[in-house]
This record gives structure tokens, C-alpha cells and sequence, in this order.
């Protein structure tokens, strides 16, 4: 049907929107000034989104045994299988050791890696914290 409507081509995905307003202010800037302090704002923001990353990625690293393929495939695969409760314990623990999550917009976003991790036949609960515990 031609009569639908077309969907907004500026719709961002909504773990991206802090960094979308980021940008937009960064080129709305009318001073150099302005531009300087969200240019920082905006290298701040990457930088600390990398390190979270980072950090879970050698989480899942010491959990997986370092073993290349399977680190990748749980730093990417959405899985809606759940073992809630090592999830449960390892986001807790996480959130106590590592980053709060609930003021940590970076570190929700990698979440779901824990959530791979923990589906892994063999991995404990246990192993998970050990190794939070050894990058944390």
C-alpha cells in the first residue's frame, strides 16, 4: 500500500541515542568553544564504551578458556535462552565489583555476553566470578 507512512530515516537504535545526541550537539556547536567541550564529551563517551567492552571481553576470555571463536561468538550472539541463575549472581556480582549497572549505560549494553556465558555447558556461576574478580 503507497498510502503507508514512511518510517523517520533519522530513527537512531536506542543503545545509541546518548551517542547521537552527542554528535548532534557537536555539530549544532557554534563556538569553538562549544565545539571543543563536546568533542570531549563525545571522546570521553567512546572511551569509556570501549574499556566496558574490553573489560567483558576478557571476562568472557578467562571464562572461555581464551579460546578465540567462542569469546567472539558470546562478545556477539543474542541468545533468549537464560540460565537465570548464574545470571542473576554474575550481573550482581558484576555490578558490586566491576560497574554499577544502574548508572552505567556502557556496561548494560554488554551484559548479555554474562548471559551467553553462563549458557555454556561446564561454566559455573563460580567460574564467572573468579574471573571478575581477576579483571575487576
Amino acid at each position: 500500500n503507497t498510502d503507508c507512512p514512511q518510517p523517520p530515516m533519522d530513527a537512531v537504535p536506542s543503545q545509541d541515542v546518548s551517542l547521537y545526541i552527542l554528535h548532534h550537539k557537536l555539530a549544532e556547536a557554534s563556538t569553538d568553544e562549544e565545539r571543543a567541550k563536546h568533542q570531549e564529551e563525545l571522546t570521553k563517551f567512546m572511551q569509556q564504551r570501549e574499556e566496558v567492552t574490553a573489560e567483558m571481553q576478557h571476562i568472557v576470555s578467562i571464562v572461555l578458556d581464551h579460546v578465540y571463536s567462542d569469546v567472539r561468538k558470546a562478545m556477539t550472539m543474542k541468545s533468549d535462552v537464560i540460565n537465570f541463575d548464574c545470571y542473576e549472581e554474575v550481573v550482581t556480582h558484576y555490578s558490586k565489583r566491576c560497574r554499577d549497572i544502574s548508572q552505567d549505560e556502557h556496561a548494560t549494553r554488554v551484559l548479555f555476553a554474562l548471559q551467553n556465558v553462563c549458557n555454556v555447558e561446564g561454566v559455573t556461576a563460580e567460574k564467572v566470578r573468579e574471573a571478575i574478580n581477576k579483571v575487576c
